[in-house]
């Protein structure tokens, strides 16, 4: 969605649409935009490689190894996280979106790790493991310094079973959906209970940066997987900066040099002799009468004087300068009536 912000004096700023994919329901109640990982695979032995990505996140690309047997990227289409599981409440169906399978190195353990190419955010994200019955998952994380991070910090949430889900993933078969693993914080395992199931899956919400991620995949019975997925609220509402600016103007009047200044923030006015005035511009208009002398320049003390602007038009003279010339006028006439009459009275007499 765009938004136009108000026009400024000079520019006006514009919100640009970002498209998201997937939109994720929070643990509040409220939706939030949520992104699932894509992942790439090379299998290889003794080691397979492969990246982990979350576009619009702020959790970083990640490449990992790992010496478990051919690990997979299966599309999503009959095993996923649906809307009812905690994992899909936070982050929304994983229907039909990737995840990575991963399997022990024959019957040893297997260990597959992730190097973030930065820390992750400390919140926000989170990695679930699916199927663990019939094995065990050792999580250890690891920050920028190589230091252990806390295994409360890896933010266990719950254990559940995603069978449960409506609709019910095709790769569920016919039950019973109750298994479910348990977690030891003590060493920082997810345990299967042992038997083949379908649907035991537990998840986890980092509450700590973490730029190294190991799994330890260990077999119980059998020749167990693990699936793994990994998602994080994202795209955060883009910002936009407006900016206005301002002119300064300047004029200068022919007699008498003005400099007035003005802008959006201040205003400018220097008292003078009464002989000369200096007009800001939140006063009236003032005129100078005409001058006989030299004309009077006023420079400011302040700041340079502007270059000099074309001369500004006259203004016709009003209020007690008019009314002196008027006086003046007066003046004259009667005095002209009186050199009259002495002429008259002159010729009677002669």
């Amino acid at each position: 969605m765009s938004k136009k912000l108000p026009v400024s004096l000079a520019a006006t700023g514009v919100v640009t649409a970002l498209a998201i994919v997937l939109a994720g329901l929070g643990a509040e109640g409220q939706a939030i935009p949520a992104v699932y990982g894509q992942w790439t695979v090379a299998p290889a032995d003794p080691t397979s490689t492969g990246t982990l990505s979350l576009p619009g996140s702020q959790v970083p690309d990640a490449p990992f190894e790992t010496n478990g047997n051919n690990p997979q990227v299966p599309s999503g289409a009959s095993a996923f996280l649906g809307d009812s599981t905690p994992f899909g409440a936070e982050y929304s169906s994983s229907q039909d979106l990737p995840y990575l399978v991963l399997r022990t190195d024959s019957t040893a353990p297997s260990t597959t790790t992730f190097t973030f190419a930065a820390p992750t955010p400390a919140s926000g994200w989170g990695f679930a493991f699916g199927d663990i019955d019939a094995d065990t998952v050792k999580v250890e994380a690891f920050d920028a310094a190589g230091a252990a991070v806390p295994t409360a910090a890896l933010g266990w949430q719950s254990a559940f079973n995603y069978c449960t889900n409506s609709p019910r993933p095709t790769s569920c078969g016919a039950g019973p959906f109750t298994d479910v693993p348990t977690w030891d914080p003590g060493t920082s395992t997810l345990v299967g209970n042992g038997p083949d199931t379908t649907g035991a899956a537990g998840w986890f919400r980092p509450t700590a940066p973490i730029t190294t991620l190991k799994l330890t995949f260990t077999r119980i019975s059998g020749a167990p997987v693990m699936q793994m997925w990994v998602a994080s609220h994202c795209c955060p509402p883009p910002t936009t900066t407006s900016t206005s600016t301002s002119t300064t103007s300047s004029s200068t009047s022919s007699s008498t040099s003005t400099s007035t200044t003005s802008s959006s923030t201040t205003s400018t006015s220097t008292t003078v002799p009464s002989s000369t005035t200096v007009s800001s511009t939140t006063a009236p208009p003032t005129t100078t009468p005409p001058t006989t002398g030299p004309s009077t320049s006023l420079t400011p003390t302040t700041a340079p004087t502007p270059p000099p602007a074309p001369p500004a038009p006259r203004l016709a003279d009003t209020g007690a300068q008019s009314g002196r010339l008027a006086l003046i006028g007066t003046g004259l006439m009667a005095l002209g009536a009186l050199v009259a009459h002495a002429g008259r009275r002159r010729r009677r007499s002669t």
